[in-house]
């Protein structure tokens, strides 16, 4: 089954300065030049993972569920 067209609900989610500043320092930039734009796969990921695979109509095969490198 393909999830394609496929709606959920929104989610709110906080963004913690301080949380912020420690990413940044984990991946080697300033937290003085604001959000690294990778911050976003922290909080997307996270609000929008338990939607995605909970739905059992999604079928997803964890795996099979690898980055593009491995």
């Amino acid at each position: 089954m393909s999830i394609e067209g496929r709606d959920y609900p929104p989610v709110t989610v906080d963004i913690d300065a301080e949380h912020v500043n420690a990413f940044a320092w984990a991946i080697g930039a300033d937290p003085d030049d604001g959000v690294p734009p990778t911050y976003a796969s922290v909080y997307s990921l996270g609000a929008t993972a338990p939607q995605l695979f909970g739905d059992e109509e999604a079928a997803i095969d964890f795996g099979k569920l690898l980055h593009a490198e491995q």
